[in-house]
């Protein structure tokens, strides 16, 4: 998780990246409680709650995340069997 300057005096907010987020509702899904969730996170409950109001869509860029991946690898793949091939002629 990485951390957010805010102006001095104020408290540090905390942005959780999705990993984060997805092993988060994973732990709510075994049944932990919102408050034990968001102590281990170091955010406030209603944090959580928001957070697993939002699993849907959470999920959604999750999966499109591991799409994205997956064409990236394999285009790259690509390109380099392409280049070798080329190299051989």
């Amino acid at each position: 998780a990485c951390h957010v300057g805010a102006t001095t005096g104020s408290r540090q907010r905390k942005m959780l990246s999705i990993g984060d987020k997805v092993k988060l509702l994973d732990m709510l899904n075994e049944s932990k409680s919102y408050a034990a969730v968001g102590r281990h996170y170091g955010i406030n409950e209603s944090s959580v709650r928001s957070i697993k109001k939002e699993e849907k869509n959470i999920e959604a860029m999750q999966m499109m995340k591991g799409k994205f991946l997956y064409y990236f690898i394999s285009t790259c793949i690509g390109h380099t069997e392409n280049a070798l091939q080329y190299k051989k002629e």
